[in-house]
């Protein structure tokens, strides 16, 4: 047999084996079958969020539950907590509309698509019960396992990126008053009226004043125990006087204040404001330079 024809043989074979090579990668890597083409969109649910009465979801360990009593919605962890209605309806909306890219079928074991402990797990209530499972990221795809009704299907990450909150996304922040003509701030009793003291520290009024929430009516655990620093800021609210066609005739002056009160633990300066159960943590001390500087120039 001639050189030519070996080396003929030999790459016959090379082809031939990268052809089975190929193959057990692509039986490997292959999903089990869909029943729909890939490009499909499968609507699971399906049911309009007007008799949504209640629903919960767990996110990495964490489960939060609503109940809805006459178009309001309450978190049942503690009924006054302010909450964003839309937040809520707007979580429910996407778990409503949510459409999977594909079933998959001939699935034996579900815990090998994260199923044994789903990092997301959403139950709402209008009537029944609709509980969605999020599994598994697929990184080849970049889709996610998704279980509801006991099938298994294929979806984006909406449910993730819309279910992913803590307590707090669902917090209606307090509404901070605008400040004009400030004349004077108080720091525990201690009047400051030097100009560009009280002109400083209103310029430095919103950053002072909300910082990161940090907690919920648990203010011992903040520093707030009877110890803590309060600032006034006083300041004269202008009101229009106007006549039966609008024109305004004259201006109403009168005093107005708000508080806010700040403690340290260690490092960590925190701040409650005034008639709000919310705490907020300041990043830096230095947040609270202008306030102890004008006390000391005093």
């Amino acid at each position: 047999m001639g050189k030519r024809s070996i080396k003929l043989i030999i790459l016959v074979l090379v082809v031939v084996l990268l052809a089975v090579a190929c193959f057990l990668l692509s039986s490997l890597n292959k999903e089990p079958q869909s029943v729909v083409p890939e490009d499909s969109n499968i609507l699971l649910a399906g049911f309009t969020n007007d008799g949504v009465s209640a629903f919960k979801y767990s996110y990495n360990g964490a489960e939060l539950s609503f109940t809805q009593t006459a178009g309001q919605w309450s978190y049942d962890g503690d009924p006054e907590f302010p909450l964003v209605q839309n937040s809520v309806t707007t979580m429910i909306q996407a778990i409503a509309e949510v459409n999977a890219m594909r079933k998959l079928d001939d699935i034996d074991d579900a815990s090998s698509y994260g199923f044994d402990e789903p990092s997301l797990t959403v139950t709402i209530t209008q009537g029944t019960d609709y509980t969605f499972e999020v599994g598994n990221l697929n990184n080849y795809t970049g889709g996610y396992y998704l279980r509801y009704n006991g099938d298994i299907y294929m979806a984006d990450e909406t449910l993730i990126t819309v279910f992913g909150k803590g307590l707090f996304d669902f917090l209606a922040p307090t509404e901070l008053p605008v400040l004009e003509n400030v004349v004077s701030f108080t720091i525990d009793g201690n009047e400051v009226t030097d100009e560009s003291a009280v002109k400083d520290l209103v310029a430095k009024y919103s950053s002072i004043v909300r910082g990161d929430i940090a907690d919920y009516r648990s203010k011992e655990s903040y520093g707030f125990d009877g110890t803590e620093h309060v600032v006034t800021l006083n300041y004269k609210v202008e009101t229009p006087v106007t006549d039966s066609v609008g024109n305004t005739t004259s201006t109403i002056t009168t005093d107005a204040a708000y508080s806010f009160a700040y403690a340290y633990v260690g490092e960590n300066a925190f701040i409650m404001l005034q008639d709000d159960d919310l705490i907020y943590q300041v990043k830096g001390v230095e947040c609270f330079d202008i306030v102890n500087e004008s006390t000391e120039s005093e």
